[in-house]
């Protein structure tokens, strides 16, 4: 009888235990209304040194995007959004070549300008579902590969700046971590993605977490007019801060320290990248 009673107190114990955790368990969700609208802002610089001939040759990339995103309908597991470019940036210094961009020099010439100046507030429809995977999305044209390629694309884990899949539907544990892997194609330019998220902390509504992982990629891209065949890896790591209530990002800071191999005029060289990119994001 005493056993009996024993093992009735330990069943107890362990469901009132497991009922405790799971109340103070926290998962993030998705949580978007139609209406809404953000505004993110993405600043990325990236400095390269690449070995031509026996001569180290420096170039800087440095570039400014700010984005909106409207939701315009919420329908079961189907959330359409509106993204456009409102502003664009951007100073590049290749192959001792200074090159400039800023959208609101409305009197703005050359490569550059006629290559993005059709993107800024060009609309673009697409659909995600209730875990922020890209369901539906309009094809890109060159002038957006071109931009995805410039800024430093493959820093990116997903095609979206304003939701990372990877922190949705997560038990919000301080101290806990997950592995994520993904593939990100912009064109001919292929990046394996694979690392470990750890959640920090956790105050009020949002959460931080760190990542670190790496990026192998490989395949073409090209840049002013010339097409280059690269392989390289990356080392990434980035800290996020997540808006609880919704599950959109509050803020990015994401640093890259890259080694690869350029196949271009017929030869290999050697390049060292160093990136930083920093994305905040606020409610209109």
């Amino acid at each position: 009888m005493q056993d009996s009673s024993h093992k009735m107190k330990k069943i107890f114990l362990t469901l009132t235990l497991f009922t405790c955790v799971a109340g103070f368990s926290q998962v993030t969700k998705l949580v978007l209304k139609k209406g809404q609208k953000f505004e993110v802002t993405t600043v990325n610089k990236v400095i390269s040194e690449s070995d031509v001939m026996g001569q180290t040759m420096e170039s800087n990339i440095e570039n400014t995007i700010v984005e909106t995103y409207e939701v315009k309908d919420v329908s079961g597991n189907a959330i359409e959004l509106q993204k456009t470019i409102t502003k664009l940036k951007a100073n590049m210094q290749v192959m001792g070549q200074d090159m400039n961009y800023d959208s609101d020099d409305k009197n703005a010439t050359g490569q550059m300008a006629e290559a993005f100046s059709g993107l800024v507030g060009k609309e673009k429809n697409l659909q995600i579902d209730g875990n922020g995977n890209i369901t539906r999305e309009a094809e890109k044209d060159e002038a957006e590969i071109s931009l995805m390629e410039s800024v430093g694309a493959m820093g990116q884990q997903t095609g979206l700046t304003l939701l990372n899949p990877a922190l949705l539907n997560q038990n919000l544990v301080v101290g806990s971590s997950w592995t994520d892997s993904s593939l990100i194609v912009v064109d001919q330019l292929k990046t394996k993605v694979n690392g470990i998220y750890t959640l920090l902390s956790k105050q009020g509504n949002s959460a931080t977490f760190q990542y670190e992982g790496k990026q192998l990629v490989e395949g073409n891209m090209e840049q002013m007019g010339q097409s280059m065949a690269m392989k390289g890896t990356n080392e990434v790591k980035m800290t996020i801060i997540l808006n609880i209530d919704n599950g959109v990002i509050s803020e990015v800071s994401n640093t890259i320290d890259g080694k690869t191999n350029i196949e271009a005029m017929g030869m290999t060289i050697p390049a060292t990248i160093k990136s930083t990119i920093t994305t905040t994001v606020k409610a209109l």
